[in-house]
């Protein structure tokens, strides 16, 4: 079972406490602390490739199977 606030969790709800005793503490909302400490996770994007069409009914099990043969 995962607990219920990670580490992250309970330091950006400190932050909170802590401005309201500090105003000019520096505290972001919660869509600028997730943007701040998973920074260095984002990966860059090296190729973008189209995938060839499929010709056939989108509906047939043939043509899914081949589809799905072609994305391997």
């Amino acid at each position: 079972m995962s607990p219920l606030f990670t580490l992250d969790d309970t330091l950006w709800a400190a932050g909170w406490v802590i401005t309201a005793h500090n105003l000019e503490f520096p505290h972001c909302n919660w869509n600028g602390w997730m943007k701040r400490i998973h920074a260095y996770d984002a990966k860059q994007s090296i190729q973008i490739d189209f995938l060839p069409v499929t010709e056939g009914d989108p509906n047939d099990l043939n043509t899914i199977f081949t589809t799905l043969n072609e994305c391997i």
